[in-house]
């Protein structure tokens, strides 16, 4: 197949529109990585569950009356009490990047030459 140069590809821009303002990326507002934040919620789910088995251990062998049922309660709400937590975001710092401009420098031009010569064609 020959070229003929009639078709060309023509790039366009796919996204939100340039701005020739924008605000400065900072690295760190990337935050933390999938795996460690799925690390950091699973965490989260294994410590109030922990904290539902001592509830169970302590309204069976620990307390009695009105403070057994209250254990029994804590123990029977930590499950939801545990999802809702191990699945809200994590809460991040937000900083923005200093910018500091530099200086601005002269713009350069050309100084003035010396007269501009004609030549004539020889007839």
């Amino acid at each position: 197949m020959a070229f003929d140069g009639v078709h060309t590809k023509q790039m366009t821009h796919v996204g939100p529109p340039r701005s020739s303002k924008r605000d400065p990326v900072v690295i760190s507002d990337i935050g933390t990585s999938r795996s460690a934040e799925i690390r950091s919620r699973e965490r989260r789910y294994i410590y109030m569950m922990l904290v539902r088995v001592v509830c169970f251990v302590a309204a069976t062998l620990v307390f009695h009356g009105p403070a057994r049922w209250l254990a029994v309660a804590v123990a029977v709400l930590i499950p939801w009490l545990a999802v809702v937590l191990a699945n809200a975001p994590t809460v991040q710092k937000v900083t923005q990047a200093v910018y500091t401009p530099k200086p601005s420098r002269p713009t350069p031009s050309l100084e003035p030459g010396r007269e501009h010569r004609v030549i004539d064609p020889d007839l």
